[in-house]
């Protein structure tokens, strides 16, 4: 039998139960590896448990969609919407600039020299969700 089949067999008020849950132990870890200034402590090594290189906008801005949608779908914890606001701030000041004048705002890479279409989309979802 493969996942599929187990899936497809599952009594579904139960997946979606587990899933919920899964979301939110998941969104409950997130809130716990953002720093006070917003930033995500991503790629940890398990042996030294040293932060390695490696954060990019991309990467905090689905991570702070993530957060906020978990949030609204479960309302499970005010630590984890309390991490995502923080996570907010920090994406606005650290990757959003002005385009073409101020009609436009665009998502920038960490190292400021290009436009991250997917950061863009994803932060446009982590708003939507927010506000």
């Amino acid at each position: 039998m493969n996942s599929t089949d187990i899936i497809s067999q599952a009594d579904p008020d139960n997946l979606l139960a587990e899933s919920l849950e899964i979301a939110i132990s998941g969104a409950m870890y997130l809130s716990t590896v953002i720093k006070d200034d917003g930033f995500f402590r991503y790629r940890v090594s398990p042996i030294t448990d040293k932060t390695l290189k490696g954060y990019n906008a991309l990467r905090h801005c689905g991570t702070t969609w993530t957060l906020l949608d978990v949030y609204q779908k479960t309302l499970c914890s005010d630590k984890v919407l309390q991490a995502a606001e923080r996570s907010l701030s920090r994406m606005y000041d650290e990757y959003f600039r002005s385009y073409q004048g101020l009609k436009h705002v665009c998502v920038i890479s960490e190292t400021k020299n290009m436009i991250k279409t997917g950061g863009a989309g994803l932060a446009i979802l982590a708003l939507c969700t927010y506000y």
